[in-house]
């Protein structure tokens, strides 16, 4: 027999909120899909405009997610002409981050 969902709906006391951990989980679940970019560190790139996610998946085989990102930072780095040099400066060390793989 399958267990009802648990509610996370408990008034405005703050406890309605999932853990750090649960949110991280969801996040790494969510399919984020990812277009080739020219660059010699990069890879792809993706970004969820419902969560606000960038993913950034390295040549190296790494992929990191960075959140609470504007979709005009997206936008910026999509369009950059050095997709290596605006992610450096805008967004590598600017936003929170967590490697997925």
């Amino acid at each position: 027999m399958r267990k009802p969902p648990k509610s996370r709906s408990r008034g405005s006391s703050g406890l309605d909120d999932p853990s750090a951990t649960e949110k991280g989980r969801d996040l790494e679940r969510e399919t984020i899909m990812t277009t080739a970019v020219e660059s010699s560190v990069i890879s792809r790139i993706g970004y969820s405009a419902a969560t606000k996610t960038l993913q950034v998946e390295f040549k190296s085989g790494r992929i990191y997610r960075y959140f609470a990102v504007p979709a005009l930072v997206y936008e910026g780095l999509r369009t950059a002409s050095s997709v290596g040099s605006y992610f450096n400066t805008k967004i590598r060390t600017t936003y929170q981050s967590e490697e997925i793989r």
